[in-house]
């Protein structure tokens, strides 16, 4: 099974967040006090306000959480956090204010005025604390959210793509059923057996092959070469078949089963029709960052006038580089003039990854 990586922006834990982001916060706070660290009082207060401050972080840290896990609306945890930092805000700012009267000796004395002034700083603070709190669990939520999603794509996309699959795997098998019948009909049984053995080979080939959909195109011809050698059992030499392949591309990642469907119509719906038979010419290139393979064959004098319909085979391919490529992929499938059709692919290059026999 190929499923996408999931890719997700990394956060520190809570402790790389509070110990980092307080200790940046009382960095700042004494680097810009030293102008005044002559001054016991001012001194006392802010060293009384950083640790009191770190230490209402975790209560505002216990509200936030509760809040969180009893998915409370935003009104409510929006009211329950401005109180309590509120609440906080003023504690600190007390005991700030004693600090700074009682151990830095300040000249002043104990007011409300100066707890509540204070006390706005501290509250803001922790405020902003508790809106990163939830920024963070809401942007975690969301990723986790986004991977879910991601991964319920990705495998049901994993199994569109193997449900098309195993829908060539027993058309293909019925029609070579029904030429093996063919050849039975026609009292050809050393033709008949020699088409079982050489379905077998290809069915045990296919079969024990990885659970991969995409593959070298290496593999994907000696695949399609295997085929050929059964139709070449019953057609003999009227069947011929050509191979044009450009430099580069036996490395190119190509679906597996690609050409099959289209083989299968070039000889079910090209070659048996004609009355000499007929030649198929496989070509693939390298063009623009796109592979590009094209099946012509030879049909009928006078098939041309005729509008081709799309069977299993062909609307089953087209979905599958659908879902593989999207919108970068294309197969057309057309009459060149009255007597060839062509099945023409395209979709960008991408080298396989695995090790393959290069084709002579």
């Amino acid at each position: 099974m190929r499923l996408e990586a999931t890719r997700h922006t990394y956060i520190p834990s809570f402790w790389a967040l509070q110990l980092g982001g307080w200790s940046l916060y009382a960095l700042a706070v004494l680097g810009t006090s030293v102008p005044e660290w002559h001054q016991r009082g001012y001194f006392a207060y802010r060293a009384m306000s950083i640790p009191a401050s770190f230490l209402a972080s975790f209560l505002v840290y216990g509200v936030c959480k509760a809040l969180w896990n009893t998915r409370a609306g935003f009104l409510l945890s929006l009211a329950a956090c401005v109180s309590t930092c509120g609440l906080l805000g003023l504690a600190i700012s007390a005991a700030s204010l004693w600090a700074e009267i009682y151990l830095g000796k300040a000249p002043i004395f104990f007011r409300m005025s100066y707890v509540v002034t204070g006390g706005t700083t501290g509250a803001a603070f922790l405020v902003a604390w508790s809106a990163m709190f939830f920024g963070i669990k809401h942007y975690r939520a969301l990723e986790r959210e986004k991977n879910r999603v991601r991964e319920s794509e990705s495998l049901a996309r994993e199994a569109q793509l193997r449900a098309l699959r195993f829908q060539l795997q027993p058309h293909f098998l019925f029609n070579t059923l029904n030429t093996i019948g063919t050849l039975v009909l026609e009292q050809n049984s050393e033709g008949a057996l020699q088409m079982i053995s050489r379905l077998g080979n290809l069915l045990r080939s296919t079969l024990n092959t990885p659970e991969l959909h995409l593959i070298p195109l290496a593999d994907e011809l000696a695949s399609v070469k295997e085929y050929l050698d059964i139709e070449q059992v019953r057609f003999g030499s009227q069947l011929r078949v050509e191979f044009i392949i450009g430099d580069g591309t036996l490395i190119a990642e190509v679906p597996r089963l690609l050409l099959q469907p289209l083989l299968e119509n070039a000889v079910r719906h090209g070659i048996a029709q004609c009355e000499s038979g007929g030649t198929i010419v496989v070509s693939a290139e390298l063009r623009n960052e796109f592979m590009e393979i094209e099946v012509v064959n030879d049909v009928p004098p006078g098939s041309g006038v005729v509008s081709p319909t799309d069977g299993i085979g062909l609307t089953n391919t087209r979905q599958r580089l659908n879902e593989l490529f999207g919108t970068e992929s294309n197969l057309d499938a057309a009459f060149c003039d009255d007597q060839k059709y062509r099945s023409k692919i395209s979709f960008p290059f991408k080298p396989s990854a695995l090790h393959s026999e290069i084709l002579e």
